[in-house]
């Protein structure tokens, strides 16, 4: 396998639908050079240009969430959120990224600015069982900044490994 070079550009790809997209501007020394733009994804937020031969195996898809995001998810549309877990089992490599700690994730009320009625141990124990059971790797990030930073890194190892 080979390992994408500097001079070998990434280009990554933003769904149209993500509401706070990242621009990875935080993302300091690059070791792959970039660029970002916006199309729709059948899964996930974010993934790297593949080729048109490329089946779902040799993709990476990531799914970012902030707690509030995370919280409202699972409360009003956990099916949904479910089914796209389903969906991201299906590619070469699937993650959620998200924008908060698990002590956060454990106690969100003290991080919320509109409290929920949601029980925290529920929304962890779901995403350590979709994690295992859909095979989808769970990150969690202490803040926006960082999470960008790492989904830049989880996309640029992607695209140094499998170009």
């Amino acid at each position: 396998m080979a390992t994408k070079t500097a001079s070998q550009p990434m280009t990554i790809k933003v769904d149209t639908r993500e509401q706070l997209p990242y621009d990875f501007k935080s993302v300091k020394s690059p070791v792959v050079p970039f660029a970002v733009f916006r199309d729709t994804l059948e899964t996930g937020d974010y993934s790297v240009e593949a080729p048109l031969t490329a089946t779902k195996a040799d993709m990476i898809v990531i799914e970012r969430k902030s707690l509030a995001d995370l919280y409202s998810t699972l409360g009003h549309g956990r099916d949904r959120f479910e089914r796209e877990f389903q969906r991201m089992s299906e590619y070469g490599y699937a993650a959620l990224v998200v924008e908060a700690t698990w002590e956060q994730i454990a106690e969100p009320n003290k991080y919320l600015k509109h409290p929920t009625l949601m029980v925290p141990k529920t929304v962890v124990a779901t995403l350590v069982a979709w994690s295992q059971r859909y095979g989808v790797h769970v990150f969690t990030c202490p803040g926006r900044v960082f999470a960008e930073r790492l989904t830049y890194r989880l996309l640029e190892r992607w695209a140094r490994d499998h170009s």
